[in-house]
């Protein structure tokens, strides 16, 4: 499809406050002159298709709220590949067991607030890691260089599923505000950590469902753990 003008998708921030979601079918290449994808709202790209977005002076996917990139393949090109504005805005980029290309002489994938990687990791460029990029939020970088060369991100391969191990349940996955858990036992020490192992809630639980107010804390992933057994979840 080409938009000769403007954008192929736009959710404005006068759109409902609600979680939208495209499903891919098949192959689907989009060619704008503005960003191919805009959004102001929480947006999933899911499917089991791939997408392929070209911005001719645009971004190619712009995140102005949460897009989460889950079990698909998108690839992105324009003027940033996937960027949000300047990264203070909450602008949140999750991709999970996904293959994502993107590419872009402003940054390939820059300017969000929060980017977070689930059972995938980058490949390409060498070395390349998610790091904080001064006052403009985080980007795919190299030493304190935004990468802007095809920044090439895939599922990691052999590694042990956390949620695999897990004799519990947690609903939803993405959550917002609560989070519930529904484990076997009662009794039992329930513990929320973030990716850097630090512990943000921990009660001993008496009863086989806990409900917990998550709303303060920040976007990203965490690790709920009871007993020796963990699952993972994230906090939009």
């Amino acid at each position: 499809v080409s938009s000769g003008n403007g954008n192929f998708l736009y959710i404005t921030e006068l759109a409902e406050e609600a979680k939208y979601k495209i499903n891919l079918i098949g192959t689907n290449i989009i060619n704008t002159s503005d960003a191919s994808i805009r959004t102001y709202r929480n947006l999933s790209i899911e499917g089991t298709g791939s997408l392929i977005v070209e911005a001719n002076i645009g971004i190619g996917i712009y995140v102005l709220d949460t897009i989460i990139i889950k079990n698909t393949t998108v690839e992105a090109k324009g003027s940033s590949g996937i960027a949000g504005f300047k990264g203070k805005n909450g602008e949140t980029l999750i991709i999970e067991n996904s293959t994502v290309k993107a590419k872009g002489l402003a940054g390939s994938i820059s300017y969000l607030e929060n980017i977070t990687l689930i059972d995938c990791k980058i490949t390409e460029p060498e070395n390349a890691v998610i790091a904080n990029n001064g006052t403009d939020g985080q980007a795919v970088m190299i030493s304190t260089y935004v990468v802007t060369s095809e920044v090439v991100i895939e599922p990691e391969t052999g590694i042990n599923n956390l949620e695999a191990k897990a004799t519990f349940s947690i609903y939803p996955n993405p959550a917002s505000n609560m989070l519930s858990i529904f484990s076997e036992n009662a009794n039992e020490l329930i513990t929320i950590s973030d990716l850097s192992g630090k512990i943000v809630y921990a009660e001993q639980t008496s009863e086989k469902q806990t409900n917990i107010n998550i709303s303060h804390l920040n976007a990203g992933m965490y690790i709920v753990r009871i007993g020796n057994k963990t699952a993972k979840f994230v906090k939009e």
